[in-house]
């Protein structure tokens, strides 16, 4: 595969037309591998085991004016091909020909060529060195690197009349005179060596090399979002419990009398507290999709954690998600029409058809979008009906009948019991501070649970959009459980605050509060962007829709956990008081 961070737009490897298999054997993937565009192909490269080879003919290019205009297209972009042997990604070797310093890039792939005074030159030479251990008699490849380099060659013969005793330092040396090989009409030639060298690595550690940023900085954020965390839980704790152990004594004294009760107060709401939301249909679908969205993103975590979704099983993670996202339905179906329930509401089937319609719809028309904007950059992740029905099948014959079933069972479900009555007329609200808005307060409510995840979230950006590898899904689930129970309890002390002025309207107020964080999501995406210098139109609305796919996932996940935590907490304040 081709990729490049300048354009964010892949191709397959036979987007070049150099040194394929006349017969392309496409090894088995797997359908997400297919969905995500990381399509595998053959190349012409021939190993043997542990023996060394110099001057192998890869192949022999006639190249024409459409191909030079092709590469230098490839090359001004910064592309990358990106090699697999045994699972394992090439890493980009550089030796320095005066100081024999060796820089290894194990995220980038191999460079197609350079550009130097106005001239392209190809990389037609490839130095391919693999990392062997010996166990029981048989051998294991712990390592894989490529040098490129460009040699001007007519034949085969001007590669082997260099070599010295199997020694890739002599085309270095070559190379170094700069006898490069532009890029222009006719035949060139690409050769390799291969060298074999014994390493001490295991197999099993052949993946930490691949780790761009040390556990170091990851347990650093962690220490720092338990920290927050902490200081934020016992103020919390704290302060409203020495609150509102005061004035459930207050409110249930019987020598006082009602005129000395706060008519801010948040006994004062307690008949329109539990009123039902607005636009209930949409809200419960929307609790039950995000707390649907925390199942799936815990469990293909947990997967990830136990060792089913190794790196060198490209796909396998997003396989896993979608996987969960049809078994999860179930339980994003029974949320919903339990909501529903309880707030009186009588269509159901309407509401868990809403339900299994509203988020998979949404991500099918990004999805549809993505891969139409990809067809026409003629990029490897084109649209495909077969691919896209195939989602479509799942989510019509697995995840709308589990969420019906889901749905079915919340009916059977008694409804809470609320410990306070409703009014038939609601009370009126009366004005409060301009920080208590939600116009305002979003901005404060969301800074403090986005510090938590800051530093796992650069990492996840850096897998996403720079090709590096991401595995330590450990410290992933514990910042995102951080960040959930920090921005509930945000929407606790929000809510709480209003109520005690007279605001009886907080569903939505504490969605909208613990959901605040993907604010900015979207805030540090639009300077990651910047960070990436994309420069390709379709690039950059594909990275928007993405990054903005991303954002909505998180607020459904937080603001869903946010209400469900603050309507426990409301259940619980407003049973401790006596109420006429």
């Amino acid at each position: 595969m081709l990729s490049s961070t300048t354009t964010q737009i892949p191709f397959s490897y036979k987007y070049l037309n150099i040194c394929r298999e006349k017969i392309p054997l496409v090894p088995n993937e797997t359908f997400t591998e297919l969905l995500s565009g990381t399509r595998a192909e053959y190349t012409s490269f021939i190993l043997e085991m542990n023996f060394n080879d110099s001057c192998k003919l890869f192949c022999e290019k006639k190249f024409k004016e459409k191909d030079i205009k092709r590469f230098k297209w490839l090359i001004d972009r910064d592309y990358f091909i990106n090699f697999y042997l045994d699972s394992l990604p090439s890493s980009y070797t550089s030796i320095d020909v005066y100081t024999n310093e060796t820089y290894v890039n194990y995220f980038r792939g191999i460079p197609i060529g350079f550009e130097d005074n106005d001239k392209y030159y190809i990389y037609n030479h490839y130095n391919v060195f693999i990392d062997i251990n010996k166990k029981d008699d048989k051998f294991q490849i712990v390592g894989f690197s490529i040098e490129p380099l460009s040699i001007e060659q007519k034949t085969i013969f001007d590669c082997e009349d260099l070599v010295s005793d199997n020694d890739t330092s002599y085309l270095r040396d070559y190379y170094n005179s700069f006898y490069a090989q532009e890029l222009k009409e006719g035949n060139i030639l690409f050769t390799y060596d291969v060298i074999w060298r014994q390493s001490n690595k295991t197999f099993f550690s052949r993946w930490d090399r691949y780790i761009k940023n040390s556990k170091e900085y990851h347990w650093l954020g962690l220490i720092f979002s338990n920290i927050i965390l902490f200081i934020f839980s016992f103020l919390l704790i704290y302060i409203l419990t020495r609150a509102i152990k005061k004035n459930i004594e207050v409110y249930n004294s019987k020598v006082i009398i009602d005129e000395i009760i706060d008519d801010y107060g948040w006994k004062q709401v307690c008949n329109d507290v539990f009123r039902k939301p607005k636009n209930l249909i949409i809200f419960s679908c929307i609790i039950g999709t995000g707390i649907e969205l925390l199942l799936i993103i815990i469990i293909s975590l947990i997967y990830n954690v136990i060792g089913f979704t190794h790196p060198e099983r490209r796909g396998n993670l997003l396989n896993q998600m979608v996987i969960c996202f049809c078994f999860m339905s179930i339980f994003g179906g029974y949320i919903s029409s339990y909501v529903y329930k309880n707030n009186d509401g009588k269509e159901w089937l309407k509401n868990s058809l809403a339900t299994s319609i509203l988020f998979p719809g949404i991500s099918l028309k990004i999805l549809i979008i993505v891969r139409f904007l990809f067809t026409l950059e003629k990029s490897s992740i084109g649209f495909k009906i077969s691919e896209i029905a195939l989602l479509v099948i799942l989510w019509i014959c697995i995840s709308t009948p589990l969420t019906l079933i889901g749905s079915f069972l919340a009916l059977k479900r008694r409804k809470i019991k609320l410990p306070c009555k409703i009014n038939i007329l609601p009370t009126t609200i009366g004005q409060k501070p301009w920080y208590l808005k939600l116009k305002y307060s979003i901005w404060v409510t969301g800074l403090i649970p986005f510090s938590t995840i800051f530093i796992e979230f650069i990492y996840l950006l850096s897998y996403m959009w720079r090709y590096q590898v991401y595995y330590l899904a450990s410290f992933l689930i514990l910042s995102i459980l951080i960040l959930v129970i920090l921005s509930s309890e945000i929407s606790i002390i929000f809510v709480y605050l209003n109520l005690c002025k007279g605001d009886y309207n907080w569903w939505w107020k504490s969605f909208f509060t613990s959901a605040s964080p993907s604010l900015y999501i979207c805030i540090l995406s639009i300077y990651y962007f910047l960070y990436l210098n994309i420069t390709r139109f379709t690039a950059i609305i594909v990275y928007f829709l993405i990054m903005g796919f991303v954002s909505i996932v998180v607020a459904l996940v937080c603001g869903s956990c946010g209400v469900i935590f603050t309507f426990a907490f409301l259940y619980f304040i407003y049973s401790k008081i006596k109420i006429d």
